[in-house]
Formats: structure tokens, C-alpha cells, sequence
């Protein structure tokens, strides 16, 4: 993980609102915004929501609509794109209208996913 102003020139403006945040690199080189988080792989579990992306949405918008008893949920934007068949790497890609999310459960974020980032 790396500040962002140690990352290649270029890929942010001095000016970015990004600035300050932390971001990561991939084993091919590709730059990400924020933590590398814990892996959070999609679990077939029956509460589990399908969410049809519409225009307008973003992970952080969803996390704070389907995670609100959490404190802060738009932090937990991560989950969400981990939490795909297919995961989203880039949260700052706009999202394909139409797409099909799968979206945990409150409870399996609070009791499955969560707990795991303290092991």
C-alpha cells in the first residue's frame, strides 16, 4: 500500500480529490484507490439481496443504503465490490446499469465478514 503522491506521475492531478487517499498496485502493475482490503469472496448465502444497478449508483452509495446500523456504512463500499462472482477492482468505474450485484446480508457483515478482518 502506498500514499498516493508515491504512486507513477501522472496517474493524478495535484488537484485530484483523491489526494491523500491510499492506494495499491497489482501484480500487473494496475494502481487502485484505498486499502488493499481483506478478500472478501461472494458466498452463496440464502439472505443474500440482488441489487440491480441503476443510473446514479456507486458502491459507497449502496454500502451506505444496505449497511446503514453499521457506523459510516458508505466505508464499507469494499464489501460490495468483493463480494462479486465477478469483483469490482476499480470502485471509481461507473457501474453498468442493468448489472446484477449481490449484496450480503447486514447480519453476515456483521457477524461473518467483519469479524474476519481481526484474525
Amino acid at each position: 500500500m502506498t500514499e498516493l503522491e508515491n504512486i507513477p506521475v501522472g496517474l493524478l492531478s495535484k488537484t485530484s480529490r483523491y489526494q491523500g487517499c491510499t492506494a495499491w498496485e497489482d501484480d500487473d502493475g494496475n494502481w487502485y484507490l484505498g486499502s488493499p482490503p481483506v478478500e472478501v469472496k461472494y458466498q452463496d448465502w440464502p439472505d443474500n439481496r440482488i441489487h440491480v444497478v441503476q443510473e446514479g449508483d456507486r458502491p459507497w452509495t449502496l454500502a451506505g443504503r444496505f449497511f446503514k446500523p453499521v457506523p459510516f456504512p458508505s466505508r464499507l463500499w469494499w464489501i460490495i465490490c468483493q463480494f462479486q462472482p465477478d469483483p469490482i477492482h476499480d470502485p471509481t468505474v461507473k457501474l453498468e446499469v442493468g448489472r446484477e450485484l449481490f449484496i450480503p446480508s447486514i447480519e453476515k457483515v456483521q457477524t461473518k465478514i467483519l469479524p474476519s478482518l481481526k484474525e
